[in-house]
């Protein structure tokens, strides 16, 4: 949004998941300076995929509901188109309840 007024700052962001990789994208469209500090040696948190003996495995889940495409674009072009797109199938089971 180019016609915001705002002052800019010196931003730091704590983590390199996807929340935090959001917000420092968001800071700097808007002009801020941003530093992103994560204690892994890779980023992506909860959405990485770690590679072993031929295996994936993944960190945790690789998850995104989200029906509009720029931001559809904006995560594959994250893993360079190299993801797989599926209809989730989520049940839940609780006290005698699905």
């Amino acid at each position: 949004m180019a016609s915001e007024s705002i002052d800019k700052r010196s931003v730091t962001v704590l983590g390199a998941g996807l929340a935090g990789l959001a917000a420092a994208q968001r800071a700097r469209e808007i002009g801020h300076q941003v530093e992103i500090y994560e204690k892994n040696n890779y980023v992506g948190g909860h959405s990485s995929s770690h590679h072993t003996d031929g295996f994936t495995f993944d960190e945790g889940p690789h998850v995104s509901f989200t029906k509009r495409p720029e931001i559809i674009a904006l995560l594959a072009e994250a893993v360079k188109g190299e993801f797989l797109d599926h209809d989730a199938l989520v049940t839940n089971y609780w006290s005698g309840h699905w």
